[in-house]
Formats: structure tokens, sequence, C-alpha cells
């Protein structure tokens, strides 16, 4: 039988889906989708298996995403 998850492990596993992505671009060199300066929010949330307004519904997936831009 298996139970529905709350919305805070939904959360908490989209979340290191997005640690998880990060890291494997460190590790492999490509930078970040984008168009222009800004990150295309829509394909890194595709990649990781989630929406893209998970960024503008919690806040510390954009904060993650800013820091996983920097150098």
């Amino acid at each position: 039988m298996t139970r529905n998850l709350s919305f805070r492990e939904i959360s908490e596993a989209n979340h290191e889906s997005l640690l998880a992505y990060l890291e494997r671009l460190r590790a492999a060199g490509p930078k970040l989708p984008s168009g222009g300066a800004v990150v295309n929010k829509a394909a890194v949330a595709r990649a990781c298996g989630f929406a893209r307004e998970t960024f503008q519904q919690d806040p510390r997936f954009a904060a993650t995403l800013s820091a996983g831009t920097g150098p």
C-alpha cells in the first residue's frame, strides 16, 4: 500500500532534486540553461521534475538557484 506524501515531504524531495541537479552541472562543467543573463527557471524545473512555480512559491528554491548560479 502506498501512502500520500505530505506537502513538506514533496518539497524536501524537490529541493533535493534541485541540489543534485546543480551539483551534476558543477561536476560536468556546463552552465545553467539561460536566455541571456537570466536563468531559464522553466528548463531547470523540468530537468528536476517539478513545476516552475515552485521557485515563486518557496523562497528556498529561488535562493538555492541564485546561490548555484554564482562563481
